[in-house]
């Protein structure tokens, strides 16, 4: 048992998944799925072994998140009516770990059971093209992946020296499929 797995059983939480295995469940559709279009209710519940619940906006979104820890939750969703600027409607995946308290700032290693060099290796390594993007001050954002029906980007959370090439204390903060 790991220590996220130990620190919910001593709060009292019975979480789903934990973090790494809610990450391999990501891993699971991008493998089984051609487009996020693909990602339909019942394999958000067979990749999460949960029951997705369907938003109440009129959206058509669905999704499912839970407690992993005292601290920090994940979320998935998936919303088919996303609009670009020429109008045109596509399907979005959205996956993050979030803080349980709005605003706070819990330390992210509690969840980086599967860390950013692992989960984007696994993407490497099932063909998908990286390329690593920068803001304006040259700091790090994400690493987006392509193939030929799918970009990811993947947003990382870690310590002050992590680097596009020094990433060993980096953890999946969060997860946009289009």
């Amino acid at each position: 048992m790991n220590s996220i797995d130990q620190a919910s059983q001593s709060n009292g939480l019975q979480p789903n998944l934990n973090a790494e295995q809610a990450l391999e469940g990501v891993l699971k559709l991008i493998r089984g799925h051609k487009t996020v279009s693909e990602f339909t209710p019942e394999s958000l519940n067979q990749a999460f072994q949960t029951q997705v619940k369907f938003s109440d906006d009129g959206s058509g979104g669905y999704g499912f998140g839970e407690k992993i820890s005292a601290d920090w939750n994940y979320s998935i969703e998936v919303n088919n009516k996303v609009k670009d600027l020429q109008g045109k409607q596509w399907s979005k995946f959205s996956f993050g770990f979030n803080p349980n308290t709005p605003g706070a700032y819990p330390e992210i290693s509690s969840v980086c059971t599967m860390n950013f060099d692992k989960f984007t290796k696994e993407l490497e390594s099932i063909g998908y093209k990286r390329e690593h993007f920068y803001g304006e001050d040259k700091r790090w954002i994400y690493d987006e992946f392509n193939n030929a029906s799918m970009r990811i980007h993947v947003y990382l959370e870690g310590s002050a020296d992590v680097t596009a090439s020094k990433t060993a204390n980096a953890c999946v903060k969060s997860i946009e499929i289009w």
